[in-house]
């Protein structure tokens, strides 16, 4: 017990990479969700909020997930919405690596301790490169926040109908900047007011361009920093006519996030025919063809990344919707704005299992050997992942007895953990000890498993050096 205490106390006051991002955290969230409990924080005749809901927010906020208990437009003041913003931002920055932007503003040395944490947070291996790495992904996040922004403002105020809906042009660009930031961040939130009951982007099923910026935006925002970082590097050596190869990470990375996303796709649409015209998608008349095309596609994009959603997503087959819950739990590319497992190490279980098949000894990845230490680490990433999705799902379950169907909680799960913020419609009615347990899995999923393991590792425990003899087991 003294051991487990201990245990405790170092998750709260220890110093390693895991502990300080936890640390970090957590100090986000409460004061965020301090800030929104502020009587300005909420519109005049809105109802209360209450600390567990404004908690739930700022988590889901700060993980850059979307989900959420109130509806920001209807709930929350400008002041409130600046709130979520700003840890919107915190989120896809990283909260360690806002530590480094403000040594650098201020001038500061950056001491290797500095430069280690930031390392491991954006998932750089180099430690002499991590300051460019966090000067690039600022460039990347706020270029293309501007650009989304500056594209979705257009869009809104040359289309009269989109006009109408603010009450003043300020509104308008309020809105427009608030979703140029939460798409690339891959955060799902969104403030546009509710039309006829149509939340998130569903007043924009049959606007195509507004569609396109948010995938861009996502996708931009799910791939990952140290990609963008790499090739900018293999640019500058190409126009100086050096040498200089992409890294696997890179390339690997590249290679899993399209090709499931491809196969996802693929697999979305061949439900959705499949399941015929009644009732579900394709057999809905509020949506003409190119509508439901779209719809399908924008769903796939944004189940990878962010919750937004055209479509309610009740509309869907049952194997659809089953589909989207594996693309969530996938996630996105690591030291990326998304969560989730992370497609690399997806794609790495997948190779595993093609080597056991096919009897190789080793996994070969574009012309370079995998060492076992990272496969065995991917393998317990996807076991931890799994078990953490069975037993939140069933603790949910149990917490909440017969409220929620089965699919309805474990598509919860899985939006929570891959930080998507899409949700079958129970997010609302949880109860709060449910609601507490979205937020670790929120959590879990935002910084990985294999950091949220280390939280609980205490540097000075011994390693252990007593070696046994050998014996083989029968498994399979």
């Amino acid at each position: 017990m003294k051991a487990f205490f201990y245990k405790i106390k170092n998750i709260f006051f220890g110093n390693s990479i895991a502990q300080r991002l936890f640390q970090g955290y957590l100090i986000t969230l409460v004061i965020g969700s301090l800030l929104l409990l502020l009587p300005f924080a909420s519109i005049h005749g809105a109802p209360k909020i209450k600390f567990i809901d404004a908690l739930f927010v700022s988590a889901s906020a700060c993980s850059d997930t979307g989900l959420s208990t109130v509806i920001l437009s209807q709930q929350f003041t400008f002041f409130g919405q600046l709130i979520i913003l700003l840890l919107i931002q915190i989120g896809g920055i990283g909260i360690l690596s806002l530590k480094i932007i403000f040594l650098l503003f201020l001038g500061k040395k950056i001491r290797l301790k500095e430069r280690l944490f930031s390392s491991s947070e954006r998932g750089n291996g180099k430690l002499g490169g991590s300051i460019d790495l966090i000067k690039t992904s600022l460039s990347v996040i706020f270029i293309t926040e501007i650009v989304a922004a500056f594209a979705v403002f257009l869009r809104l105020i040359c289309v009269s109908e989109y006009r109408n809906m603010f009450s003043s042009i300020p509104q308008l660009i309020w809105a427009s900047l608030f979703h140029g930031v939460s798409s690339v961040n891959n955060a799902g939130f969104d403030i546009f007011p509710v039309v006829n009951g149509q939340s998130s982007l569903m007043v924009f099923k049959s606007d195509y361009f507004i569609q396109i910026v948010t995938m861009i935006s996502l996708i931009i925002g799910g791939l990952g920093f140290p990609i963008f970082y790499d090739i900018k590097n293999y640019i500058k050596a190409k126009r100086k006519k050096e040498l200089y190869h992409l890294s696997l990470f890179t390339k690997f990375s590249l290679k899993s996030y399209f090709l499931i996303g491809s196969i996802g796709l693929i697999l979305v649409f061949a439900s959705e025919l499949l399941a015929g015209k009644t009732g579900f998608l394709f057999g809905n008349n509020g949506y003409n063809t190119a509508d439901k095309i779209f719809a399908l596609i924008f769903q796939t994009v944004s189940t990878r990344n962010a919750g937004f959603a055209t479509v309610d997503l009740n509309v869907f087959a049952p194997s659809t919707n089953f589909l989207f819950i594996i693309l969530m739990f996938i996630g996105a590319a690591p030291a990326s704005t998304g969560g989730g497992l992370r497609c690399t190490t997806f794609l790495l279980v997948i190779y595993l299992l093609k080597s056991t098949a096919t009897g190789t000894d080793r996994i070969e990845v574009c012309q370079r050997t995998i060492p076992k230490k990272t496969v065995e680490k991917a393998i317990s990433v996807f076991i931890t992942g799994i078990s953490m999705i069975i037993i939140g799902t069933v603790a949910l379950l149990f917490i909440n007895n017969t409220s929620f169907s089965l699919d309805a909680v474990l598509f919860e799960v899985c939006s929570a953990f891959g930080t998507t913020g899409l949700s079958l419609g129970i997010t609302a009615n949880l109860n709060v000890l449910s609601k507490i347990i979205l937020i670790f899995i929120m959590f879990i999923g935002y910084v990985g498993i294999a950091t949220s393991l280390l939280i609980w590792s205490d540097k000075k425990v011994a390693k252990n050096l007593r070696t046994l003899p050998e014996e083989d087991i029968t498994v399979g």
